[in-house]
C-alpha cells in the first residue's frame, strides 16, 4: 500500500483516536495485517475491490468497477454489524 493512504489514516487517528479508517485496494496479496508489534495499527480494516482471480481487463470495466466496489464497501458493512 502506498504511504498516501497510510499517512491520511494515521492523520485521521491523530486528529480522533476512536474514528473508524478503512483503505480499499483492487487487489491484495497475502495476508493483510491491520496491526504490528507495536499495538493496533492506523486502519480498521483493508479491503479488496477486486474479486480474486479477476482479469484487470475487465475490472477496470466502469460497470465491474462500479460493482466491485459496491460489493467491497457492502462486506465492511456486513464485517461491522458482526463485530456489534
Amino acid at each position: 500500500m502506498g504511504k498516501a493512504p497510510w499517512l491520511a489514516a494515521q492523520v485521521a487517528k491523530r486528529v480522533n483516536p476512536r474514528c473508524k479508517v478503512y483503505a480499499f485496494a483492487g487487489q491484495i496479496e497475502g495476508k493483510v495485517q491491520t496491526e504490528d508489534e507495536n499495538g493496533p495499527g492506523f486502519f480498521d480494516g483493508i479491503y479488496a475491490i477486486t474479486p480474486t482471480g479477476m482479469p484487470i481487463s475487465q475490472a477496470m470495466q466502469t460497470e465491474t468497477a462500479k460493482e466491485n466496489m459496491h460489493r467491497a464497501v457492502t462486506e465492511l458493512k456486513f464485517d461491522e454489524k458482526r463485530r456489534d
